[in-house]
C-alpha cells in the first residue's frame, strides 16, 4: 500500500524500501538462482512510516528518501556501506516525490508536503555540499545558494505528484489538480476540480 516505497539503481543494481520503520537496503541476484537469497542492510529511521517515498536516481546512483519525519535525504553507497550524504529538514511532513531529469544539468528530485506545498533539490548541488539543512520555510525561495528551492504551493495538502515532459501534474487532498509548466513553475497550464473525496490513487 506504501506509495513509492522501493527504488532499484538499474547500473549497480542496489535497491531499497520501506519496512515497518526500517529503511532496508540490497543487492538484486545476478541468476535466478540467487534469488533465495538477498543481502539486507536495515536501519531503523525515526518515525519512518510506509507513507515515506524512495526515488531512485540513475544519473548519481543514489535514493532519494523522504516522509513523515519531515526529512528528504540523500543516500549512497559508500565502501559496501549505506550513508546519508545529504539531508534537508523540511517544515511540514513529506507526501510524494519524483525524479525529474534536465538536459545538461543533472537531476533533481521535486517533492510535496502536508502544507501543500511543492520543493525542488538540486541533487547535483546537494552531493557536492553534503550535511544537512535546516531552513526556515519562508527563506527557502530567498537563498538559491541552497540545494532546495520552494517552487509553488496549493491551498491544501498535496498527496500525488506526477510529470510529463512538459508539465507538473500535483493532485491535492481535495482532489483538485494542478498542472504548471516545468519550465516556469509559476505558469499554471490548467487546474481541474476532482471527486470532493480526494484521489485515492495516482
Amino acid at each position: 500500500k506504501a506509495k513509492k516505497a522501493l527504488g532499484i539503481l538499474q547500473k549497480s543494481q542496489h535497491f531499497c524500501f520501506v519496512h515497518k520503520g526500517f529503511l532496508c537496503f540490497g543487492d538484486l541476484p545476478e541468476s535466478k538462482a540467487d534469488c533465495s537469497w538477498l543481502p539486507l542492510q536495515a536501519m531503523q529511521k525515526e518515525e519512518l512510516q510506509t507513507e515515506s517515498f524512495v526515488l531512485a536516481d540513475q544519473g548519481s546512483e543514489c535514493f532519494v528518501v523522504g516522509g513523515f519525519d519531515k526529512k528528504v535525504s540523500l543516500w549512497k553507497n559508500i565502501q559496501k556501506e549505506w550513508r546519508i550524504h545529504y539531508s534537508s529538514l523540511n517544515p511540514k511532513k513529506l507526501t510524494d516525490g519524483q525524479i525529474a531529469y534536465r538536459e545538461q544539468k543533472g537531476s533533481m528530485s521535486l517533492y510535496t508536503d502536508k502544507y501543500g506545498d511543492v520543493y525542488s533539490l538540486d541533487i547535483e548541488k546537494a552531493l557536492k555540499s553534503g550535511g544537512e539543512e535546516k531552513l526556515p520555510r519562508e527563506e527557502y525561495k530567498e537563498e538559491k545558494s541552497h540545494s532546495v528551492q520552494l517552487l509553488y504551493g496549493h491551498q491544501d495538502s498535496i498527496d500525488f505528484i506526477l510529470l510529463t515532459p512538459k508539465y507538473i501534474v500535483t493532485i491535492d487532498k481535495v482532489g483538485k489538480i494542478k498542472a504548471s509548466n516545468r519550465g516556469n513553475y509559476l505558469e499554471i497550464h490548467t487546474i481541474m476540480f476532482g471527486d470532493k473525496d480526494g484521489v485515492d490513487e495516482a
